[in-house]
This record gives structure tokens, C-alpha cells and sequence, in this order.
């Protein structure tokens, strides 16, 4: 079960914006075991609570958003998580540049030490800062491209459980577009994403491995025409 609590206050303008959602689950389990925990419930937590003000200034368009919010880079694989930190977009006639450096909030998946056991402190130690230019010149292309950049800041942590250190230093490019083909109802999109850097799984900084990886994107999609469309 999961539950969630909204607060979303705008001024009549509606140029400014808050925003905050809190969530906490409630797991049933059996418990048949000594090891198996039983019926789990998570206390509130913050997914997002921000400030959003949009400014216009002749033909341009200006976002900025402060606080935990979703940091998105391409279609999400290179990077989508919840953060916190700075963002802003500038807007201009068919183009937008985006900008954003933040902290990412704390999760199960995080490999930096103490992240799940203290000492946690609510956060990782991994900071990102990224851009992205998208281009709209027409319905059939729409291009963009970013750039993400990662600081690992975990050097001199170990973690508490298993002694070892989790070094992971990687940079992000891409490049994608989608677009309408033929028919309205069909489109496409397409990514490419290229990752290097270096990882140290054990803390022996002699025993670094350089990442260097790609990854392909690419899809259609149609819509039925019906009385019910997303």
C-alpha cells in the first residue's frame, strides 16, 4: 500500500510555484521465517518539495527550480533521479538549453558507503552536473544533445559493513531526436549515449578499471485514433 500527500500553491499569476509530495508505504508480508520480516511500514518521506518561478523577458522564457525535484537528462537512461539542487531552463523561440547541478537523494541502489547503514546523513555523497540543448526546427526532427558530469566525493569513505571503498567516476555525452513520421499518430525516437571514466571497486587506488561503454535507443510508436488517446 502506498499513500501520498500533495501541496501545490501558485500565486495568481501562476508564474511561481511550491511544491512538496510526501509518501510512506506499508508492506505486508508473512513472516515464516526468523530471518523474514513481517509487516514493514516506512515512514514519511520527502519525494519532492520545490520552488518553480518562470520569467519572461522578451522572446525568451526563463524556468528555475530550486529544492528536490527530477533531474532528466535525454530520455532518462543516462540519468533521471530524484535530487537535490538547481536547475534552469532558457527557452527561445524553438530551442531549449537546460542547466543543472544537484545531490542526489538517498536510495537502495546507492553504492556509496553508508548509504543504507550509518553513517548516511539522508544523502549520498555523489554530486551531477549537467546541460542539454534540444532543437525543434520541425515536426519530423528534434534534435538534442547533453553532457553529464559526475563527482564521486566518496575518496576517503569506507563502508561500515564490508570495509571497502565504492569509487565510480563516470562522464556521460549523448545525443538523440524524435519526431512525427508519415501520419500524426506515428513517431519515432532514437538516442545514443557513450560513458567513461574509472571505477575502484575495493579502495586500492592501483586497482582502477577505465569504463568505457555505448548504448542505443531507438523505438516507434502509434497511437490509435479512438475516444479514449493518451
Amino acid at each position: 500500500y502506498e499513500g501520498n500527500f500533495f501541496l501545490n500553491m501558485t500565486d495568481a499569476t501562476r508564474k511561481s510555484k511550491f511544491y512538496s509530495r510526501l509518501r510512506t508505504t506499508y508492506t505486508e508480508r508473512v513472516k515464516n521465517a526468523g530471518s523474514t520480516r513481517g509487516n514493514e511500514w516506512t515512514q514519511l518521506e520527502v519525494d519532492a518539495m520545490y520552488y518553480e518561478g518562470k520569467f519572461k523577458g522578451g522572446v525568451s522564457n526563463t524556468t528555475l527550480t530550486i529544492g528536490r525535484q527530477t533531474a532528466v537528462v535525454g530520455r532518462g537512461i543516462a540519468f533521471a533521479n530524484a535530487s537535490d539542487g538547481i536547475q534552469v531552463e532558457f527557452g527561445y523561440k524553438r530551442n531549449m538549453l537546460k542547466l543543472f547541478s544537484v545531490k542526489l537523494d538517498r536510495s537502495l541502489d546507492d553504492i556509496d558507503p553508508g548509504a543504507i547503514s550509518p553513517p548516511s546523513n539522508g544523502h549520498t555523497h555523489r554530486r551531477f552536473a549537467g546541460l542539454e540543448q534540444k532543437w525543434n526546427p520541425h515536426p519530423f526532427a528534434s534534435p538534442y544533445v547533453f553532457y553529464l558530469k559526475s563527482w564521486d566525493n566518496n575518496a576517503r569513505r569506507v563502508d561500515p559493513q564490508t570495509g571497502e571503498m565504492h569509487i565510480y567516476k563516470p562522464t556521460f555525452v549523448g545525443y538523440g531526436a524524435s519526431g512525427v513520421l508519415i501520419v500524426p499518430q506515428l513517431s519515432y525516437f532514437c538516442e545514443f549515449i557513450r560513458v567513461f571514466g574509472t571505477a575502484t571497486g575495493q579502495g586500492d587506488k592501483s586497482d582502477t578499471t577505465r569504463v568505457d561503454a555505448e548504448a542505443y535507443d531507438v523505438g516507434f510508436r502509434y497511437q490509435f485514433r479512438g475516444k479514449y488517446a493518451p
